[in-house]
């Protein structure tokens, strides 16, 4: 179960990161229950970037494509 309360040592930072994390999960979760999934093709792509990123490709450098 995904707590929303903050713990009594997490920093602000933290707090951000966990709060945008549970609001994704929310998206998300409220995505496949409108069966708004990816297709198989959209998949493939992503994986293909991915494998290619996996070679020497580098992700978010100036060269990348």
């Amino acid at each position: 179960m995904v707590e929303d309360s903050p713990k009594p040592n997490q920093t602000v930072p933290d707090l951000r990161r966990d709060l945008f994390k549970i609001e994704e999960i929310k998206r998300g979760l409220a995505e496949a229950d409108a069966g708004e999934f990816a297709s198989d093709a959209e998949v493939v792509a992503l994986f293909e970037k991915w494998r290619h990123l996996g070679r020497g490709g580098s992700f978010g450098s100036p060269t990348s494509s």
